[in-house]
């Protein structure tokens, strides 16, 4: 009875939360530039009082961190219409470039938060030369027992 009593009221602070938040769209890059800021302030080991006391901007902001080292990752990883970050680009640094360049770029401000970062690490880290990604084996396929038709 206890458990459901507790993960009521947990399903209750996040309606409420959401409810607070509702009007702030953190979907697009002006919205979670603020959170940008806060990842930035704690990664330079800079947290004020204020930035801890909020658990959903630190979950935004660590959003923030989080889906710009995602991208960068997957951008090394796949190499298809991506940037080519140098090898030693942290999360850090692909944050704070971020954060440094995304005004300056038009239409980047009131995009997708994951297009507007897109944009703006592929035009501060182009990639210089093509990368491919390998061929994956060919798949192994049973074969029909003869006389059987294919559909």
């Amino acid at each position: 009875m206890l458990k459901y009593m507790l993960a009521g009221a947990a399903l209750l602070a996040v309606a409420i939360a959401d409810e607070a938040r509702a009007e702030e769209d953190t979907t697009n890059a002006r919205g979670m530039l603020p959170y940008c800021q806060l990842a930035m302030r704690a990664f330079n080991s800079a947290l004020t009082p204020q930035d801890t006391s909020n658990s959903d901007s630190i979950f935004l902001g660590g959003l923030c961190a989080g889906t710009i080292g995602s991208l960068s990752f997957y951008s090394q990883s796949l190499g298809v219409n991506s940037f080519c970050s140098p090898s030693n680009a942290t999360v850090k640094l692909a944050t704070e470039l971020y954060l440094a360049k995304v005004a300056t770029y038009s239409n980047t401000l009131d995009v997708d938060f994951r297009t507007s970062v897109l944009r703006v690490l592929r035009a501060q880290w182009p990639c210089t030369i093509t990368r491919t990604i390998p061929d994956a084996p060919a798949p192994i396929l049973p074969q029909l027992p003869p006389g059987t038709k294919k559909f």
